[in-house]
């Protein structure tokens, strides 16, 4: 790995760590379902125009945008807003890694290796030693994080079946698939009146 790899590399965890504090951010005047919406909203349009619809089946792209981005961030903005900690967030998230493992082994028969199971392991590990020592009055954000990491893991085994190569592709029709549940929801528990305030 070259310098300009690693620091690419740098780069990018920090831009994806520090999304995090935009979410607190965002979480402290919007409420989280319209939030959430908002951001598939301004993701999908209005690069729906020019990007072309992914050549998928579209009950992958919209089984996909709903587990990827329509509940794990719902989940993931419901937990913050809870009480989950930013930080705390980021980290327990990650877990989709061990959720995706155990998926793949389920539902596709794909035998973990070695190195897999070891990483699940500690992950797990890692995961129980987190929910032990939460800040008082946290245990729903929590469970609302774990929820969003294992919607991520079901979203990354419906993306697996996608075939091509065209991964901005998934990513703009996911999201535009994704606005449509969101704005339900968003309706059905923030409320119209309640979301604009």
């Amino acid at each position: 790995m070259t310098p300009l790899h690693l620091a690419a590399a740098l780069l990018m965890v920090t831009i994806w760590g520090f999304n995090f504090v935009v979410i607190r951010w965002g979480l402290n005047d919007i409420p989280p379902l319209l939030l959430t919406l908002l951001r598939f909203v301004l993701a999908a349009f209005p690069a729906l125009l020019f990007v072309a619809r992914p050549k998928a089946p579209w009950r992958l792209i919209a089984g996909y945008g709903l587990f990827a981005f329509a509940l794990q961030f719902s989940f993931l903005f419901a937990g913050m807003a809870a009480g989950m900690p930013t930080g705390l967030s980021s980290l327990v998230i990650q877990v989709q890694a061990f959720f995706t493992i155990g998926l793949v082994a389920l539902l596709m028969h794909e035998r973990p290796r070695p190195p897999q199971l070891a990483g699940a392991l500690v992950a797990g590990a890692g995961l129980v030693l987190v929910a032990l020592h939460l800040p008082s009055g946290t245990a729903l954000g929590f469970s609302l994080v774990v929820a969003a990491a294992l919607s991520w893991a079901i979203a990354n085994i419906i993306v697996k079946r996608v075939p091509g190569d065209a991964p901005l592709s998934v990513v703009v029709w996911g999201s535009a698939a994704a606005v449509i549940p969101l704005a339900i929801a968003t309706l059905a528990t923030e409320g119209y009146a309640r979301s604009m305030q």
